[in-house]
């Protein structure tokens, strides 16, 4: 189900309950594949096509993404990849903006799967607001138009999140 929330939306459970465990198991087997992220401390991520254990799961959720988000009647093209990434106790994601495709009729777009959340913090910051959200949510984020962010990861349980990245026409 389709909700907004300030400037954007999401989708409730949008994965399983079986679908987040095999996706955080698997994240979690393989953070010691994760880049640290020069943007901030406790924080890492890596492009799930560069991880050496392949989970089909990963590429069916992204069609999932296209489908109910009627992408293919839309002008879009994969960009900057898709990722995971895990971030622990500590951090957070300065506020920005995602750098833009060269074609100027286009702009950066990601659709991100919280996995999982600490047990305080790890929201994201949509245009300077809190979204308060839930586990197994994709939330759509307009990252090369709008900032974005998250409020700081205090607890043990990691954000562990999925993104996917698209040029989507203006």
């Amino acid at each position: 189900m389709k909700t907004h929330i300030g400037e954007t939306y999401y989708y409730s459970n949008f994965i399983t309950d079986e679908e987040k465990d095999v996706i955080k198991n698997w994240a979690l087997r393989n953070e010691k594949y994760l880049i640290p992220n020069p943007t901030g401390p406790f924080r890492a991520r890596l492009l799930i096509k560069l991880i050496p254990e392949k989970l089909e799961l990963l590429e069916e959720i992204k069609n999932r993404i296209i489908e109910i988000e009627d992408l293919y009647n839309k002008s879009f093209e994969p960009f900057r990849g898709d990722f995971v990434s895990i971030q622990r106790n500590g951090a957070k994601v300065p506020n920005h903006i995602d750098h833009n495709p060269a074609d100027k009729t286009l702009y950066s777009r990601r659709y991100n799967i919280f996995i999982t959340l600490p047990e305080i913090g790890g929201l994201p910051v949509y245009n300077n607001e809190t979204l308060f959200l839930e586990e197994k949510c994709l939330l759509k984020v307009d990252s090369g138009i709008v900032n974005h962010s998250t409020t700081q990861i205090q607890g043990e349980q990691p954000r562990i999140i999925l993104s996917y990245g698209f040029a989507i026409k203006k």
